[in-house]
């Protein structure tokens, strides 16, 4: 049965009743098993539980909640899986949502305004952190027994830049869609001023009885946010003071662009209107130059007449053409019913734009068109984005130092998650004329640069400790803490949160990657798995041809490739398990030197034998091909570290790219790009793919591609150069040694440059991407 019973146990909980159901599953009341408190138990529901897409975003909810404290956001206390069901522990709240609570007692002005404050600076809390709710409504506002007011269900929260993806699917409803922003509503990239408007919107029901747009179905909601005016509060409920429709002018602005800077910005604004004081902010956003002002009736608004009332949406990822014509957002309905018919409907809105320059014009000729498959698409990100490249930063966020004063003979930031990073240190202490050498492995807090935990390394010897690599699934790594020994290489795993090491790994291989709780460590000798606890799961022998190499490992895929002399397997990275095999021994043209040309993906692989590619789930089974297109496969030599998968399977053809939807074999976009395809390699980042073009020269281009739409920008001419990541629009790479710091926008202009710090010799000087983050030395510096 899938409903739980009072009194029954799971995952040691005692239920104490039903809160609520879902499309996703239930929420208990469950008392504690150790301590004498009840907690909001969530469990994802018994017919998903074998469904991978929903065991991701009830995961994704319990990682993002943990990694934020704040009064204002729901706490999350444990996770598991009880009975093949996923589980999150929350804290208890004694109360109702905003939602019944506005349908029993509707707030006052006053009473709305500190909900809404509390709620805006909850919002801003996880948006500094690189995080978009995407799901701002009253239903996921709770009002405790006090009056205050907690966010919950970050179910589909996503990193700051992502696309919105789609809004179909289980658990969806039009309450949803009431409250979405445009962008959001056509799969454009979203941030955190998405989910201001999804509180503006929060705000004005509050205020007026009533959301925004009234709509019957979520095709007429779709439209309504798009193209509709923005409504007057005042108009609908005329005790409002008129100014406060100034305030949601800006807030619910077609344009993110001209919404207000922060949520807590607008909240501010909305609290001073409805006192009848004057905002601290201007109300009135600039024009943008593509979005001619629509006209309202004048002394209705509280704005003068030549306020902007309304936004036709342009198109923010790129310049648009002098000309007017037709576009296709990719819209994304609620219902998978309507979705042809929202897609219908919003192809006829159009995009005037009759200020665009030369470089505009070319630019939105060079945009791919994109098949509207890809708007079905759930958007998997395999890293976190950067933060904000926008601006050249002026001072480091912060610049950590060993808590001691010794001698250290070297530093190096070895690697880490988006929480903690870790530095090796080297030092010699002088005591009783004698010197004792300590090799230390510092955790250090992301964000405040605060030590978390100093661990010595279980060696006494000299040691050259050389790189982590983060295990996805947990705050755990596995650290090459010895790379100089003639018997091998040394590993131990850390746990960064309990400031533990699991005990001595010697290995013959130093290419790790890591794959949920588990890291493959590649030699040529074979291939060994270890756990986040240390312990060895599986290893397989293998033996390669003179003129073949291991293929580099990527962090998140499910396979990892073992060959013995002519016979390549791909195996399971959890258990070993053959999930493909094939003989090359006659089939040595296959990727021109006997290799078999593969690549990794979230959930599978794809294999091109010939004219074909494969594409296959995790568990080795076909979901579908396409022809004359081959994997484009990545290639280590431009990367110091291991790169990640990519969202979806890039595919190349002669001088052209494209990205393909492995579930049916649709070619999603393809676009030209660079040299001959034998020189491309390419690794994941967030929802893009980023790739180098090899070739004769030391210059090597590097493309930034949206693997949803085919967009992005270049960086051309650089000698060495290495891709550091995204925030999602903009290019970070390193070059001349890794010492400088370069950033490009979409128009493949050099936006700023960085150069390094100067620091002492035994400290590392090269900018490196950790967890979304940019060091250099000892310092964060975005």
């Amino acid at each position: 049965m899938s409903t739980l019973q009072p009194g029954q146990v799971f995952a040691g909980y005692t239920i104490e009743a039903l809160l609520g159901a879902g499309g996703m599953g239930e929420v208990y009341i469950a008392r504690h098993p150790r301590l004498p408190r009840n907690d909001a138990l969530k469990v994802l529901a018994q017919g998903l539980a074998n469904d991978d897409a929903f065991r991701r975003r009830f995961e994704r909810e319990a990682d993002v909640v943990a990694g934020l404290s704040h009064p204002n956001i729901v706490k999350v206390h444990d996770r598991g899986e009880y009975d093949g069901r996923l589980w999150i522990a929350y804290d208890y709240i004694e109360g109702h949502d905003l939602a019944d609570t506005a349908r029993r007692t509707p707030p006052t002005p006053e009473q709305s305004a500190r909900i809404i404050s509390e709620v805006a600076d909850a919002l801003d809390a996880a948006g500094r952190r690189g995080l978009v709710h995407r799901d701002v409504k009253p239903a996921n506002i709770l009002i405790d027994a006090d009056g205050r007011a907690l966010l919950t269900d970050f179910g589909i929260a996503r990193t700051e830049n992502q696309a919105a993806t789609q809004l179909t699917g289980t658990g969806t409803t039009l309450g949803t869609v009431a409250y979405a922003s445009p962008e959001q509503l056509q799969a454009l990239p979203i941030d955190p001023r998405s989910d201001q408007y999804s509180l503006a919107c929060t705000a004005f029901a509050l205020l007026t009885g009533t959301t925004p747009y009234h709509a019957h179905s979520a095709t007429a909601a779709i439209l309504a946010h798009v193209r509709n005016p923005i409504p007057s509060a005042a108009a609908r409920r005329p005790a409002l003071p008129p100014t406060v429709d100034g305030v949601f002018y800006r807030a619910l602005a077609k344009n993110p662009a001209d919404r207000f800077t922060t949520s807590t910005e607008f909240a501010a604004a909305l609290r001073a209107a409805l006192a009848g004081t004057a905002p601290t902010v201007a109300l009135t956003p600039s024009v943008p130059r593509n979005a001619p002002a629509a006209p309202h009736p004048p002394g209705t608004t509280g704005l003068p007449p030549s306020a902007p009332t309304e936004y036709l949406l342009p198109d923010y990822r790129q310049p648009q053409p002098k000309t007017k014509r037709h576009r296709l957002p990719l819209i994304l309905g609620t219902l998978i019913a309507v979705a042809i018919l929202v897609v219908a409907l919003i192809v006829v809105l159009p995009s005037s734009n009759d200020n665009t320059d030369k470089t505009d014009k070319t630019a939105a000729a060079s945009a791919p068109s994109v098949n509207p498959e890809a708007a079905t698409l759930d958007q998997i990100p395999v890293s976190p984005n950067l933060p904000s490249l926008a601006n050249k930063p002026g001072s480091p966020v912060w610049d950590w130092k060993p808590d001691h004063d010794k001698w250290v003979d070297g530093l190096v930031l070895l690697g880490g998650t988006e929480k903690a990073v870790v530095f090796g240190e080297a030092r010699s202490d002088f005591a009783d004329n004698k010197i004792t050498r300590r090799n230390i492995l510092h955790v250090v807090d992301a964000d405040t640069g605060k030590t978390r935990h100093s661990i010595p390394v279980p060696i006494d010897d000299y040691v050259s400790m050389d790189s982590c690599q983060a295990f996805t699934a947990s705050e755990s790594a596995i650290c090459l803490v010895d790379s100089n020994s003639r018997e091998g290489y040394t590993y131990v795993t850390v746990d960064l949160l309990a400031g533990t090491v699991s005990p001595v790994i010697t290995s013959a291989g130093r290419q790790v990657a890591t794959t949920g709780d588990t890291a493959v460590i590649i030699s040529d000798d074979g291939v060994v798995a270890y756990g986040a606890d240390g312990r060895k799961r599986w290893e397989a022998a293998a033996s390669y041809p003179e003129t073949v190499d291991p293929p580099a490992p990527l962090h998140g895929s499910p396979v990892v490739e073992v060959r013995e002399g002519d016979v390549v397997t791909l195996r399971s990275v959890t258990d070993g398990a053959i999930r493909y095999r094939k003989d090359m021994a006659n089939d040595l043209a296959s990727a021109g030197n006997g290799s078999l040309l593969w690549t990794p993906l979230p959930d599978g692989f794809a294999v091109t034998d010939g004219t074909e590619t494969v594409f296959y789930d995790a568990n080795g089974r076909k979901t579908s091909s396409i022809r004359d297109w081959q994997v484009l496969r990545f290639d280590e030599r431009y990367q110091r570290r291991p790169g990640y998968v990519t969202s979806l399977p890039m595919v190349v053809r002669d001088d052209a790219i494209g990205a393909v939807n492995p579930a049916t074999g649709t070619l999603l976009w393809q676009r030209p790009i660079g040299r001959p395809h034998q020189n491309y390699s390419a690794g994941g980042f967030g929802t893009h793919v980023i790739i180098t073009v090899g070739g004769g020269d030391s210059a090597y281009p590097i493309y930034l591609v949206d693997c949803y739409r085919g967009t992005g920008t270049a960086a051309t001419g650089i000698d060495m150069a290495e891709a550091l990541g995204t925030d999602g629009t903009r290019l970070a790479i390193s070059t001349n040694s890794f010492e400088q710091l370069r950033v490009f926008g979409p128009d493949n202009k050099q936006l700023w440059d960085l150069a390094a710090a100067t620091t002492t010799a035994s400290t590392d000087a090269r900018f490196v991407a950790v967890g979304g983050k940019v060091y250099q030395g000892t310092r964060r510096v975005i």
